[in-house]
């Protein structure tokens, strides 16, 4: 039975790896080295592929909407009938925040992958370096929100349950 093609993939970055010596003194080098390791690491995507990650993504990014809408809805309209507040206002953080996952990462991933691992949105390099940094921003913002609310909810539960 033939190498499965990741297999090779992962060989031939571990023996890059393995026979890497920085010379800090040549600066090419290193680039060179690193850029060897870049093109192993990211596997070709067939544009089936492509195609299907955009549907999918498209999917996922409409039912998160929508779902995440209704959660909003729903607790501001049973809010008036419960004496929990600061619940309902973390698991409505929680909504907003997951809203800003999926309205900011999954579509500039869908970009990413369409483009072969690219960023670029223009061939100018400053509003390259601009959006790539800000979105990353963007991102990691909303990923570590999310992170922050589920831990406060968590920390509210156990001390309602102690």
């Amino acid at each position: 039975m033939p190498p499965r093609k990741t297999h090779l993939y992962s060989h031939a970055v571990m023996e890059l790896l393995q026979s890497y010596k920085p010379d800090c003194n040549n600066f090419n080098s290193v680039r060179d080295n690193l850029s060897q390791l870049i093109k192993f690491t990211r596997l070709p995507i067939s544009e089936i592929q492509k195609e299907t990650y955009s549907y999918l993504s498209g999917a996922i990014i409409g039912l998160s909407v929508i779902l995440n809408v209704v959660v909003v809805v729903w607790i501001i309209v049973q809010s008036k009938s419960k004496s929990r507040p600061h619940t309902d206002a973390y698991i409505i953080s929680l909504a907003v925040s997951d809203l800003f996952i999926t309205l900011l990462t999954i579509p500039m991933d869908i970009y990413r992958q369409r483009n072969d691992h690219n960023w670029a949105l223009s061939s100018d390099w400053l509003t390259n370096l601009i959006s790539c940094k800000g979105v990353s921003f963007l991102q990691n913002t909303a990923v570590l929100s999310s992170m922050f609310i589920l831990t406060c909810l968590s920390l509210d539960r156990y001390a309602w349950v102690s």
